[in-house]
């Protein structure tokens, strides 16, 4: 479902590119910087926006496979694929095959997301696809697809030791902990889910074992590397990391209260439409997905109270209290955040599922007749999504012909200041991001920054690149976004003044409209 069309569909955009940048730069010369942000705060020789490890596992791909969006793409869907099985082998070894066999083939198969109103997507949400949120997300270079690799090895490796006291075991889950979170800092989250279950099953002397001691040891051990990168060029970290807050945001109360209100925005996609107009059919998915965890919390709370094994207590708490952390301690309310809860969330379906199957006392022939058919619908109805995510895709620009027509535009190795969605396919030029104007005349980044018109002069491109989704991204409008009217009306009177010819005009049903500026500087 995702290899088809990898390389065009979804269209590329900004935060893609942002995560490839700096992998590429890693691979060609083995330095995890972004080139496209020189100047600002040594970007260019230390980049801190993301955490870096799926940007390593970009470079890696670039290195044996060649540079594209392909394949960078090919490591989200390595990371897709990874998360199926790890979900499968978790729910085998906890509860046996079908359970397992049943939550991998929930996340690939339950319909569960529909696209949500243009005034979404502004705040961040983007969807596109079939609605199935593994396959959807597993298509886009993002950092989040492989989180659950890492959480769910280390959910693995947890009960690997438990059952057999292992040192060494607990350990490593917290080392892999520790790549889950150097992947986002949310895959730290599961230890947390560990700890729950430890203490609800040893009570309070779990805190005098050393299982949690451990963990937290191993979690430091891989993370170590990162914390020692980022006091390398402490001041860099701070000045790039500045849009995302401080640490004085997480002693406020209201930070917490705020996140929470923002919580359902996130979870929009699933509604369809509107809080208001939610679109709830046909999306048989998303019915059997809610209908399943509420039977599941209900039959894991009683075993719980009954039995309390480790099995039943991880499933009964797992997807809750990562929601909760997530809800509470993470500000930015990113769609693409719901892959962690996801093979919780199957699991406790697939845990549901096979109880109902099994029991005796309803009628079981009938019960069973009425979950195959529902199944079966809800598998069809995921292959229609499919199905039309490929149409979509067919629809798609491609990015190599839409490169060719700008690089057919652009001097060969020109200084070229340019949206970034299009800069791999102008590697050869000296590029720069027309965001990077914006960051280095900005306050917020900087005490006495210069004015607009002066950075642009600065940087004294040969040619500018602009797309419509600028618009979008710094609110052109002064009535939506006061603080950027200033410098839009700067860059508008530095292209009129210094690059008044237009080299190219290209106009896209998804690109929307792209036009090259050519400068005075090019001598042309």
């Amino acid at each position: 479902a995702t290899l088809p069309y990898l390389g065009d569909y979804p269209v590329m955009e900004w935060a893609q590119m942002r995560i490839i940048t700096p992998a590429y730069k890693l691979a060609v010369d083995g330095v995890y910087g972004n080139d496209l942000l020189t100047g600002f705060y040594n970007a260019e020789r230390r980049y801190y926006e993301y955490m870096p490890l799926y940007s390593m596992l970009v470079a890696g791909a670039f290195k044996l496979l060649g540079a594209g969006i392909w394949q960078a793409r090919a490591v989200s869907v390595l990371g897709g694929l990874l998360g199926v099985l790890l979900t499968f082998a978790l729910g085998r070894r906890l509860y046996g095959p079908r359970v397992g066999l049943l939550a991998a083939a929930a996340l690939v198969g339950l319909r569960l997301a529909l696209p949500v109103p243009g005034e979404v997507e502004r705040i961040g949400i983007e969807l596109s696809g079939s609605g199935i949120p593994l396959l959807d997300l597993a298509r886009v270079v993002r950092f989040d697809i492989w989180v659950p690799v890492w959480v769910l090895s280390a959910c693995l490796c947890f009960f690997w030791a438990l059952a057999r006291g292992s040192r060494w075991g607990y350990g490593l889950a917290g080392v892999l902990a520790g790549l889950a979170m150097l992947t986002h800092i949310y895959g730290a989250f599961i230890l947390v889910v560990f700890g729950v279950v430890l203490l609800v099953t040893e009570g309070w002397r779990a805190l005098r074992r050393t299982p949690l001691y451990l963990m937290a040891g191993g979690w430091l051990v891989a993370v170590l590397p990162w914390a020692l990168y980022v006091l390398g060029d402490l001041a860099a970290y701070r000045g790039q990391m500045a849009k995302h807050g401080s640490v004085a945001d997480l002693l406020r109360p209201g930070y917490y209260l705020d996140n929470l209100l923002r919580e359902p925005w996130r979870w929009l996609a699933w509604l369809g439409g509107s809080f208001r107009q939610p679109v709830l059919w046909p999306r048989l998915g998303i019915y059997l997905l809610a209908a399943g965890v509420a039977v599941g919390l209900v039959l894991l709370w009683r075993r719980v109270r009954a039995t309390r094994r480790p099995a039943e207590v991880f499933l009964l708490v797992a997807w809750p209290v990562l929601f909760l952390l997530l809800a509470l301690l993470i500000h930015y309310k990113r769609y693409y955040y719901v892959l962690l809860l996801l093979p919780f969330l199957a699991l406790q379906w697939a845990y549901a599922v096979r109880w109902l199957w099994d029991q005796k006392g309803w009628r079981p022939t009938l019960v069973r007749g009425v979950l195959a058919v529902l199944r079966l619908v809800a598998l069809l109805e995921g292959v229609v999504g499919v199905s039309q995510s490929w149409q979509a895709a067919r629809a798609t620009t491609p990015y190599a012909a839409l490169s060719a027509r700008l690089r057919a535009a652009i001097r060969p190795g020109a200084r070229v200041l340019l949206a970034e969605p299009y800069w791999l396919g102008l590697t050869d030029h000296e590029a720069r991001s027309i965001q990077l104007a914006f960051l280095l005349s900005d306050a917020h980044y900087f005490s006495q920054p210069p004015a607009m018109a002066e950075v642009l002069r600065g940087l004294h491109p040969d040619y500018v690149v602009t797309e419509e989704r600028l618009l979008d991204i710094y609110g052109r409008d002064p009535d939506q976004v006061s603080d950027n009217a200033q410098d839009w009306r700067e860059l508008d009177a530095y292209l009129r003044q210094h690059c008044p010819i237009i080299a190219a005009e290209l106009a896209t049903p998804d690109y929307g409209e792209v036009k090259v500026y050519q400068c005075a500087a090019t001598g042309q």
